[in-house]
């Protein structure tokens, strides 16, 4: 039969209730806890916990499924270990959530995890963490901040952090990771292209494999990289340090080239070219009549 325990004061189940349901609403300390067992216990308080090793900590808590977890207020923990800790989280199979209004997983096996403040984590094996990050694909992370762009003091979607492909990463703020195995960091960075990588403040990553680095930086072909303040790499297979339509930029403290597809040197070319002019001369000196 499900039956109730209140817990004895100990200090780490204590700290950590605590921690998670301090608010405007009465402090929760040594209350009753459900646990679940092969049928479902409701208590006065809305909590339930259906399940073997189910438990349900708090006020109108549901915890469904072997060993889930719900401690705080308003959560809902469906699926088999499944764990949601705080003030209104869900999470479903494998999945934890840890916050406010978290969501982590949508089927019985997602293992997700989702912690912060209203972040999603919808996509199996994805992350989501900070303030309103979305991770929406098998294996995505997305680490977010609010980055106000446009200054109108509103959260836009385009704001947060979303990681929407398979195995794709934002981290920052106003960052999308919208190509496959992508990253996108910082602020205000795109990286769409699969496996593209966007670093810096406004730079993106289009074409397949390309990089962009900096600010205002752009790689928009394949397998192309635009590294610095405003370059732009539009050719495949190039590396950019400029934009051939506005501002150019040198590669200074370079070595001496010395295989076939080294880059040169303006100290190896002057030395080239006197080289051949000093050759050049020779070979008047001898063959050429002297006036």
């Amino acid at each position: 039969m499900p039956h109730r325990k209140r817990f004895a004061c100990r200090p780490l189940p204590f700290l950590l209730a605590s921690a998670l349901l301090a608010s405007a609403a009465p402090a929760f300390a040594g209350g009753i806890c459900t646990l679940g067992q092969s049928g479902a216990t409701t208590l006065p308080d809305g909590g339930t916990a259906v399940g073997e090793d189910a438990t349900s900590c708090g006020d109108r808590n549901t915890a469904e499924g072997l060993s889930a977890s719900a401690f705080g207020s308003d959560n809902h923990a469906a699926g088999i270990a499944s764990s949601a800790f705080g003030y209104g989280n869900i999470t479903y199979g494998y999945s934890s959530a840890m916050g406010y209004s978290n969501l982590a997983g949508t089927t019985a096996t997602s293992a997700a995890s989702a912690f912060g403040y209203y972040n999603r984590a919808t996509g199996d094996y994805s992350t989501a963490l900070g303030f309103y990050g979305t991770a929406s694909n098998t294996g995505s992370l997305a680490i977010s901040s609010w980055n106000d762009i446009n200054a109108d003091g509103g959260r836009d979607s385009n704001e947060l952090a979303s990681a929407t492909a398979s195995n794709a990463i934002a981290i920052g703020g106003a960052v999308l990771a919208s190509g496959q195995q992508s990253l996108a960091v910082g602020n205000n960075n795109i990286a769409s292209g699969p496996g593209a990588v966007a670093v810096g403040t406004r730079v993106q990553a289009q074409g397949t494999n390309s990089a962009a680095f900096g600010v205002d930086a752009r790689a928009t072909a394949a397998n192309s990289t635009a590294i610095g303040s405003g370059a732009v790499a539009t050719e495949s297979n190039t590396v950019s340090v400029g934009d051939a339509g506005g501002q150019m930029n040198r590669i200074v403290n370079l070595a001496d080239g010395t295989a076939v597809h080294d880059a040169v040197n303006v100290g190896q070319l002057n030395a080239a070219i006197a080289g051949v002019a000093a050759s050049g001369q020779r070979w008047r000196d001898r063959y050429l009549p002297r006036r």
